[in-house]
């Protein structure tokens, strides 16, 4: 605590911040800090505060590292200065800052996962299942470190383990929307096409306006062959969201599958003016191109 800090200083800023009012938490706190620089617990609420009022990590990060450096012996603050860098992309510095509250706290869960996740963008899959399953010795009921932990054995290529994991996940959670789309994933790679469609569905029965589950749900249609099915799933998802440049894509193949070029054309090239170095909707684009004739644009589009 900062030298001079009356506790009722203390508690209402924990009860604004408890009350949800996050702008009178920011304005609270830095009045604090301006009298008390060294209170670690004011930086830390103020890093929190501006993080609930939507103003980014980025915003948030100065507070959370004065934070961690003044409660230098407590592990919730180099958590979120942790949370903040991985959103951040910097994610060397955010695994070493999880690995400081872990050493503080080691049977704290969330950091484990939360390092397993900044290791598993760094590729570093097998240390990133050891996180995860830490993260399980300690909360074995964690649903987000199942489902993240069958993430990684599907990148390692250990498919039914990663069935397991997800499945795992949904005993616990039923209504975990990420875990039945993983699921649905992994069961499509072991080639249990029917059973992903299944699996997606059950996702779109708790989450109905989920863009990305009708879109992925087309796509194992597609495979089917249930092509009609798919085009409706792909145009529902875009229904949803119209900027959603995989259902353009996605919508562009379905449609190229029935031997509609010209439409898929414009379904790809909405693609691209929404994600430019989308190389599989340039190389479709090409296809398509070449099926209607026009092959100098065709080879245009395949040198993107």
């Amino acid at each position: 605590m900062g030298e001079g800090v009356k506790s009722k200083d203390i508690n209402q800023l924990i009860a604004l911040f408890e009350a949800g009012r996050y702008g009178d938490v920011e304005k609270q706190a830095r009045s604090l800090l301006a009298r008390y620089p060294t209170f670690g617990i004011a930086w830390d609420i103020l890093g929190a505060s501006l993080r609930m009022q939507g103003k980014g990590a980025q915003a948030a990060l100065p507070a959370l590292r004065k934070a961690a450096q003044f409660l230098p012996n407590e592990a919730g603050p180099h958590y979120n200065l942790g949370y903040a860098l991985q959103e951040l992309g910097q994610l060397e510095a955010a695994v070493a800052s999880y690995r400081q509250a872990l050493q503080i706290q080691p049977n704290f869960a969330e950091p484990h996962v939360n390092l397993g996740n900044a290791l598993r963008d760094l590729g570093r899959l097998d240390d990133a299942v050891a996180s995860y399953r830490r993260a399980l010795q300690i909360q074995p009921n964690f649903a987000v470190a199942h489902n993240n932990l069958g993430s990684a054995l599907k990148e390692l290529g250990q498919i039914d383990a990663a069935v397991a994991s997800y499945r795992r996940a949904l005993e616990i959670d039923l209504a975990y929307v990420d875990a039945h789309i993983n699921l649905g994933n992994a069961l499509r790679m072991l080639g249990k096409r029917e059973e992903g469609v299944a699996t997606y569905r059950r996702a779109l029965e708790i989450a109905p306006d989920f863009a990305e589950a009708h879109s992925t749900l087309g796509n194992a249609l597609q495979e089917l062959g249930q092509i009609d099915a798919a085009l409706a799933s792909h145009r529902r998802a875009l229904e949803l969201k119209p900027d959603f440049a995989p259902a353009h894509y996605n919508l562009g193949n379905a449609l190229q599958d029935l031997g509609q070029s010209e439409p898929a054309v414009a379904s790809f090239r909405r693609a691209l003016e929404l994600r430019p170095d989308y190389a599989d909707a340039h190389n479709n684009l090409g296809n398509a191109l070449r099926d209607l004739g026009q092959r100098d644009a065709a080879a245009a589009s395949y040198r993107r």
